[in-house]
């Protein structure tokens, strides 16, 4: 089991000579010693014997790397095939889900530009994507992180996710910018959809700052 000040360093340190980032996500992976991705491994490994949010932080490291283990563990803990009795709600905040979120796009963006085949990475995320925007519908965290993938990568699979998103939180005033960027997205898509959505609930698109 790492120390303490080993998960730390592990976690949350730039490696001494880098300097074209100051964010550990985006470094490359060739640039991460083997040692200290296998030390992120054993964290994985062993979770249970770990903080919740160390634990959390090395599978989005890994998946933001391109690295499957941190992927294949973030899908997991979203299926609920792992850690049930181990993470709570108190851990899998709106912040938490959110850097799983940019994590699980992480993976997929270092796949993309490494030539995977474009139908193969669809039907891998698919799955923790439709997770994610179920669970940001209750937890209130934007997805508006994966709407440059429909619309610049055309995965037009996330657009009935997204309608059923907003159809669920555009009442509620506490998401007014979730709200808000979702109808910006989907009226470049569907407006019919969108003034159907609207007229449900009695509002307008001046209600969300939003006009032709």
């Amino acid at each position: 089991m790492l120390s303490s000040e080993e998960v730390y360093e592990v976690l949350y340190k730039i490696p001494e000579g880098i300097i074209y980032s100051s964010i550990l996500e985006d470094l490359d992976v060739e640039d991460i010693p083997k040692n200290r991705i296998n030390k992120i491994f054993s964290i994985l490994d062993d979770c249970q014997y770990y903080n919740c949010f160390d634990v959390i932080r090395a599978a989005t490291l890994l998946c933001n790397w391109g690295v499957r283990k941190g992927f294949d563990f973030l899908n997991d803990l979203l299926e609920g095939r792992i850690l049930n009795n181990f993470l709570s709600n108190k851990i899998l905040d709106e912040e938490t889900y959110k850097m799983i979120l940019y994590a699980i796009v992480g993976y997929w963006a270092d796949m993309a530009t490494n030539n995977r085949d474009g139908s193969e990475l669809k039907s891998l995320i698919y799955p923790p994507i439709e997770r994610l925007v179920n669970i940001a519908k209750l937890k209130g965290f934007n997805i508006s992180h994966i709407y440059f993938m429909i619309t610049d990568y055309g995965f037009f699979e996330f657009i009935p996710l997204v309608k059923d998103y907003l159809s669920y939180i555009v009442n509620d005033f506490e998401q007014y910018w979730n709200v808000h960027d979702a109808i910006e997205l989907l009226l470049t898509i569907d407006p019919d959809f969108i003034n159907s959505v609207l007229d449900k609930v009695n509002k307008k698109l001046s209600d969300f700052g939003i006009g032709y």
